[in-house]
């Protein structure tokens, strides 16, 4: 009796003993499986994050433009599109076609596998602006390569924080030298805000600082009855007086 209890508890133990044998090699599979997985996903993490994996192949450019140098914006844009599809940074991509003159807005996406579009959306010039900068219809200056191409725009002259004000003025004014046929040809404002405009006829007039649209209001309507007794092409007129005005034929 005592000898086949014996046998019963070695036979238990060897049974044990496989068991545990067959836990752990259960673990090791495990493990080295997980492994095997992390791995293999780091490298698939790698290969689609390639400057390699899904070349971009394609730049569209898309969107109505007329002064907007395609080929200098092809150029800037051309070590920023040397990358995978998956890696492409399209936020840096539109910082970089933003800074071209011409262009006021940019949306960029990819389109799969290979192509990135982007969408351009053009600044419209109103006025030229200084020696070198023009102003948008968004009041933005810019400076493009050439003013040549804008000599028929209005000029502008005085401080750039002024520029949309002085935009803004330009219209008003305009609008009160319609009914006498006349269109400003230049706005010329100093720093001290004052202000003196050129007409297409060549006249001056200075307008001062203050009340400059009620001033301009009252000389458009005397316009009639002094354009009948003088020539006032390529004269002077000063309106900061109270109730007149000084001219020099």
């Amino acid at each position: 009796m005592r000898r086949k209890n014996k046998r019963v508890k070695q036979a238990t133990a060897r049974s044990s003993q496989s068991a545990d044998r067959l836990a752990s090699i259960r673990q090791i599979f495990f493990f080295i499986l997980i492994a095997v997985l992390i791995a293999g996903l780091g490298w698939l993490w790698q290969t689609l994050r390639s400057d390699t994996f899904l070349p971009i192949q394609r730049v569209e450019i898309e969107g109505t433009y007329t002064y907007l140098d395609e080929n200098a914006l092809r150029e800037a844009l051309t070590a920023s599109v040397q990358t995978g599809f998956l890696n492409i940074n399209v936020e840096k991509i539109a910082d970089i076609v933003c800074q071209q003159p011409w262009v006021a807005k940019a949306r960029v996406r990819r389109l799969w596998p290979s192509t990135l579009q982007i969408m351009i959306t053009e600044r419209k010039p109103v006025a030229r602006f200084g020696n070198n900068q023009l102003l948008s219809d968004e009041r933005i200056l810019f400076k493009p390569d050439e003013l040549a191409s804008f000599a028929h725009l209005p000029q502008l002259k005085g401080p750039e924080a002024l520029a949309p004000l002085m935009w803004e003025q330009y219209q008003q004014m305009e609008s009160l030298l319609a009914p006498i046929a006349l269109h400003i040809r230049e706005v010329d404002v100093t720093p001290r805000r004052s202000w003196t405009i050129m007409l297409d006829n060549g006249l001056e007039i200075i307008l001062g600082q203050d009340n400059v649209l009620i001033r301009l209001g009252r000389f458009v309507a005397v316009y009639p009855q002094i354009v009948n007794n003088t020539k006032l092409d390529n004269a002077r007129v000063d309106l900061r007086y109270t109730n007149g005005f000084a001219m020099k034929p």
